[in-house]
C-alpha cells in the first residue's frame, strides 16, 4: 500500500472502487501472463494517484497480483503462489495438501479465504479448493470474514 492510502479510503472512493469494478463487470484490465488471476478485485491508477487523483479515466479494473506487479515488480505474493499451486492442479485440492507445501497454517488460511471471496478458487466440498469462480456474487466487503476450514476451530 502506498503512502496515498495511508489513512485509509472514503466512503466516495469505495463508492468510486465499485463503479470501476462494475463497469469492467470484475475482469482485469491488466492481464500480466503468468500473474493473473482474472478476477478483478483492486482498482489500478494508471499515471499514479498524485498526478491524476481519483479521475476515472485513469483507472483500470485489476486482480490484485497484476496490480502489485505493475506498482512494484519485485513483489511476488504469498497469495498468488499459494492460489496459482491451487489452480494448477485441476482437481479440488484438500486443506491438508495444500498446509504439506506450504506450512505457515494461519497464512493459508487467511489466503484460502480471500481467494474463495475474490473468485479466484472455489470451495468444492469441506475443506477442498480448486479453481474457479464461486457461485456468489464478488464480495467488496473488506470485513466480511469466515473461519478457516479447521475441523479444530472450536464454536462458542
Amino acid at each position: 500500500m502506498s503512502r496515498s492510502w495511508a489513512g485509509g479510503s472514503t466512503r466516495a472512493w469505495r463508492k468510486l472502487r465499485q463503479q470501476i469494478l462494475m463497469q469492467a463487470g470484475y475482469q482485469c484490465q491488466i492481464r500480466i501472463a503468468g500473474v493473473c488471476t482474472g478476477r478483478a478485485t483492486c482498482v489500478h491508477h494508471t499515471q499514479g494517484r498524485r498526478a491524476t487523483g481519483d479521475d476515472p479515466a485513469h483507472l483500470q479494473a485489476a486482480c490484485q497480483p497484476c496490480n502489485a506487479r505493475i506498482n512494484d515488480p519485485a513483489v511476488v505474493s504469498k497469495h498468488q503462489t499459494i492460489v496459482t499451486w491451487v489452480r494448477a492442479h485441476g482437481r479440488p485440492v484438500a486443506w491438508r495438501e495444500i498446509v504439506r507445501q506450504f506450512p505457515d497454517h494461519g497464512a493459508i488460511g487467511k489466503v484460502l479465504i480471500r481467494a474463495v471471496q475474490r473468485g479466484e478458487l472455489a470451495r468444492r466440498g469441506r475443506g477442498l479448493y480448486a479453481a474457479g469462480p464461486t457461485a456468489l456474487p464478488p464480495t467488496i466487503d473488506p470485513t466480511w470474514r469466515e473461519d478457516p476450514p479447521n475441523e479444530a476451530v472450536t464454536r462458542w
